[in-house]
């Protein structure tokens, strides 16, 4: 029996803006209520859905399986173009490439290995810049995917952090350069209704760079040190998220350290009460 699993890989739950309908046997309606365009995933699928589409979609999936995506998407109508860029997004992905961190050049030598992964992030946008512009006319989403595949480097740099866990030095000159990397890639707060790639991006810098730089959070002077650290951070947008998740995710270990500063951080946190979306949710599975 044909499904179609609809979500938004949104960071935080969001009202629904859809209505599905069944019209025959093999076949979907689905009406859209937003005022602006939203990234929505049909089976796995991303689509860009703008107010006024009218489209005939043909969608198939030989292969459902969210790791070895297979499928066509066919669109007629109004912003066609918004529902196959996908399709060649996935053809054209790069194969990831890591410069192997054991050889000898690269020993003590950070600065050299970040230099390719560098080259090779912009190799990739370019790559990716040429098949926007032969099949998606958005300029919004074309830029959108440039900045989401900038931020690739970012876990590039995560990834080679990890493999220099028993290496202290070349560590230390690994999060020098995540530290810079993270600062300076731009962020726009509209990509929040694309996907949450960069939500995540914030939330794994939080945990994985900033709690152990803070001593774990297993003494006052930790937290206070992280809160100053939060309150003084150049980038206010990011600085909200560290809050939330420091409010939320590490509310059991602040609550034993009283702090007027993130009080008051807190109050003015416009993030403080969401809560997070659940993807892969069965309620979103139309039969």
């Amino acid at each position: 029996m044909p499904y179609l699993l609809v979500e938004r890989y949104t960071f935080f739950k969001h009202d629904e803006e859809i209505k599905i309908e069944k019209t025959d046997e093999n076949n979907f309606k689905m009406s859209y209520y937003g005022k602006t365009p939203k990234l929505y995933n049909l089976n796995f699928k991303d689509v860009l859905i703008s107010p006024g589409d009218t489209i005939d979609l043909i969608y198939n999936r030989t292969n459902i399986d969210p790791a070895n995506p297979r499928d066509t998407i066919v669109a007629k109508g109004k912003h066609s173009g918004n529902y196959v860029f996908s399709n060649f997004i996935v053809a054209m992905k790069p194969a990831s490439s890591y410069p192997d961190h054991n050889q000898s050049k690269y020993q003590n030598n950070f600065p050299l290995l970040f230099k390719i992964l560098d080259e090779n992030n912009k190799k990739d946008i370019q790559l990716l810049s040429i098949t926007l512009e032969k099949y998606s006319d958005n300029k919004d989403l074309n830029e959108y995917l440039k900045r989401k595949t900038r931020l690739n480097l970012f876990y590039d740099l995560l990834y080679y952090k990890d493999k220099f866990r028993n290496n202290l030095s070349q560590q230390k000159a690994v999060e020098k350069v995540i530290d810079s990397v993270f600062l300076h890639t731009t962020y726009v707060k509209s990509d929040t209704t694309f996907a949450y790639f960069m939500e995540i991006a914030f939330k794994n810098y939080f945990d994985k760079i900033l709690i152990p730089r803070f001593n774990n959070l297993k003494f006052g002077t930790d937290v206070s040190a992280l809160v100053k650290y939060i309150a003084a951070y150049p980038n206010p947008f990011i600085s909200t998220y560290f809050v939330y998740f420091l409010a939320t995710d590490r509310r059991d270990i602040i609550a034993k350290y009283p702090s007027d500063e993130l009080d008051m951080l807190i109050k003015e946190n416009p993030h403080i009460g969401k809560d997070r979306n659940q993807i892969l949710n069965r309620e979103h599975i139309y039969k």
